[in-house]
């Protein structure tokens, strides 16, 4: 799909897209970038402008919010779990990528439904743990995007992880179906 991007100085719009906002994903010399449930998009305050970055997936699942997920890595990049695989867009640059389950691939994310992602608590440059709803967790090398998958065999409590956050000490803590791994 191509990159879509497109400009509004719209006061009904802006105010719309102000509605759905939480803190800034990130903030560049473009403005700050915000997700809502189905978008990205830059609001560049002093010109009272938004620029919105069409996804480059749809909503394939029964949730109601494409986006489940979002974080920005030391790269530059925003990343995005959706309902419909993992978003990564370069800040930069103004592109996507995305990452989906392949079959018989057993190194690409093993599911398209993210619910929460957290960038590696020792190793934040390289890795980004993915959680997905019903096949486990995902360690990605997010130079390469290869990844490895952990399940309940691994020792998780359930495959369902909803979020996923680190402490201190480099130990990673997920809220599952079947209580905290």
């Amino acid at each position: 799909m191509k990159d879509v991007l497109y400009t509004t100085n719209n006061q009904d719009q802006i105010k719309y897209f102000n509605s759905f906002l939480d803190a800034p994903i990130a903030i560049t010399i473009q403005g700050a970038w915000f997700a809502n449930v189905n978008r990205l998009r830059c609001y560049n305050a002093s010109l009272n402008q938004s620029t919105h970055c069409l996804l480059p997936v749809a909503n394939q699942n029964e949730y109601p919010d494409l986006i489940q997920s979002k974080i920005k890595d030391s790269s530059g990049n925003i990343w995005l779990g959706t309902t419909d695989g993992l978003l990564r867009f370069n800040l930069a640059e103004k592109k996507w990528t995305t990452y989906r389950n392949k079959l018989n691939d057993s190194s690409s994310i093993s599911s398209n439904l993210i619910f929460s992602l957290c960038l590696d608590p020792l190793q934040p440059k390289k890795y980004l743990w993915v959680c997905t709803g019903g096949n486990g967790l995902n360690r990605m090398d997010m130079q390469t995007g290869k990844c490895i998958s952990y399940l309940m065999k691994d020792g998780l409590s359930n495959s369902v992880i909803y979020d996923i956050l680190h402490d201190n000490n480099g130990n990673l803590w997920m809220s599952t179906n079947k209580g905290l791994s």
